[in-house]
């Protein structure tokens, strides 16, 4: 180790590594740390947002000694499990080349003299927040209200574990959040404390059965509030519900992140503009709503991401599910193109990190190219096992049911999609799984409330005003369907192109349902 780092202490959100008494320390509690391990984390540390290769790595920690690759490998998985849930984002894997460390890291202590070029990247203590970083503070209890504390603190604790597990986001862990609790505080001053961007604040309040939770996402730097939204639940449903609205919450809590940053980097410079810029300014287009515009917007910014930093798992997720809504929509002449490119970005966010949250769901790709629906319904319950508060989970168990042609079963996962993500732009997918399947079954007129639902929604939405015409022509209301179509004559997103892709499939009981549901629209001269 170099003598200069001997007497710092190198810090990184809620870690200090002290490199003089070999330490190292979360929220000033000792993480136990074997000493290659240490020395691992302290080279990494000392070089910030730095490539360091393998060979330099062995030459550092096992100088003239002989070890195998597993050695460093070993050593790797003892210093993510050190870190936590942040572990993975910190310590990232770098394919072909080594490993980076990515935190903004504090170094302090003094130097020893004669050496005016030490190997720490000091930042400065008023180092800009790491991106995606947020702190959820202990919910307060509505003045008045029968709740307490019985129903705070867990739901607190939940929203932190929840929103740890969102790609990318850094969370200040629960213990050093309840250091706020019972105390008036400033979110900027919060943010400042912690180094986070962004706060989240909140309050439960009861009365008899009725439960509310009121929440707000806070902007660190200005004390602004970005965001807010009332949720009420039923107490006697509470037992049940109770992890799911956490997902809920967690969830929209990481859409309303992803759109705050998208809006922050759309108003930097172009020199500023770097790959995960642009990689989140593309999933703040994406966020606006699931359209051809959209869609070739965001893949333009995340194409360039990647074209920056070839290791952007954000990017290459969003080149993936892009190019896979062009080709699934018909908004490419030629899909070829698109499923191949698709399935290069699986390959690149395998390299870059097979275990993140964002490959494990673009995994399910194969299993519709092959038309593999037993296998996504296996995959997915694993999703659902990994993932279970996320909407993508039971998204995917709800598509293979339906492709399987088991549309009763379908409705349950679908419903709980769509409660777990009010804000996912693929929500009207979602919900067209619903109209379908109750179309299927025979149950018109619960597939017309869906449509009718769906399109309160989102009014624009083309595959919901077919399906509401499909289904009002068999629920004998064919005066209204035939009144839709001609509504919608000329729109280009108006044709049974637009929607056959999402009902493929060999289930008998499948094809049948889509050959009465395209049978249909065809008499209703949708072209």
């Amino acid at each position: 180790m170099n003598p200069a780092l001997r007497s710092r202490r190198l810090r990184f959100g809620l870690f200090v590594l002290d490199t003089r008494r070999v330490e190292l320390l979360r929220d000033g509690v000792v993480v136990p740390l074997r000493p290659k391990p240490f020395a691992l984390l302290t080279m990494l540390a000392s070089n910030p947002g730095t490539v360091l290769r393998r060979e330099e790595l062995f030459a550092a920690i096992w100088p003239g000694a002989v070890v195998s690759d597993d050695s460093l490998t070993q050593a790797v998985r003892e210093v993510r499990v050190a870190l936590g849930d942040a572990g993975a984002a910190l310590l990232r894997t770098v394919a072909r080349h080594g490993y980076r460390f990515d935190a903004e890291v504090v170094a302090s202590g003094p130097v020893p003299a004669g050496d005016p070029a030490p190997p720490a990247r000091v930042e400065s203590p008023d180092a800009a927040a790491p991106r995606m970083s947020l702190v959820v503070l202990p919910l307060d209890v509505v003045a008045g209200s029968d709740s307490g504390d019985w129903f705070c603190d867990p739901m607190t604790g939940d929203l932190t574990m929840d929103l740890g597990k969102v790609s990318g986001m850094f969370v200040i862990s629960r213990e050093t959040a309840f250091s706020y609790k019972d105390r008036q505080v400033d979110p900027r001053a919060v943010a400042r404390e912690l180094n986070v961007r962004y706060v989240v604040r909140g309050s439960v309040g009861r009365k008899g059965s009725e439960v509310w939770l009121n929440m707000a996402l806070i902007g660190g730097e200005t004390g602004r509030q970005q965001w807010a939204e009332r949720f009420d639940l039923d107490l006697a449903d509470l037992p049940r519900s109770l992890r799911e609205v956490t997902g809920v919450v967690s969830r929209s809590l990481g859409v309303e992140v992803y759109r705050a940053e998208g809006q922050r980097t759309a108003t930097l410079r172009p020199e500023q503009v770097q790959a995960d810029d642009l990689a989140m300014k593309g999933w703040a287009v994406w966020l606006r709503g699931l359209s051809p515009e959209n869609t070739f917007e965001a893949l333009r910014l995340f194409e360039e991401a990647v074209a920056r930093d070839p290791d952007s798992l954000r990017g290459w997720s969003g080149v993936g599910m892009m190019n896979a809504h062009a080709a699934n929509y018909g908004w490419v002449a030629d899909p070829a193109p698109a499923r191949a490119r698709q399935r290069e970005a699986l390959h690149q966010m395998e390299r870059i990190d097979s275990e993140d949250m964002l490959t494990c769901f673009a995994r399910t790709d194969p299993y519709y190219r092959r038309q593999d629906f037993s296998g996504l319904l296996q995959f997915a319950q694993t999703l659902i096992e990994r993932f279970p508060n996320h909407p993508w989970s039971h998204h995917q168990h709800a598509s293979a049911l339906m492709r399987l042609g088991r549309f009763d079963e379908c409705i349950d996962p679908v419903r709980r999609a769509l409660r777990l993500g009010p804000r996912d732009t693929l929500r009207p997918v979602v919900r067209g799984m619903a109209m379908f399947c109750h179309f299927a079954a025979g149950r018109f007129a619960d597939s017309v409330a869906e449509a009718r639902t769906s399109l309160r929604e989102r009014p624009t939405q083309a595959g919901s005003q077919m399906m509401l015409a499909a289904a009002l022509a068999h629920d004998g209301q064919l005066e209204e369907a035939q009144q839709i179509v001609r509504e919608n004559q000329g729109r280009p997103l108006f044709r049974l192109q637009s929607i056959q892709r999402l009902f493929d499939g060999t289930d008998p009981r499948l094809v049948q349902a889509r050959e009465q549901l395209f049978a249909t629209l065809k008499r209703l001269d949708v072209p």
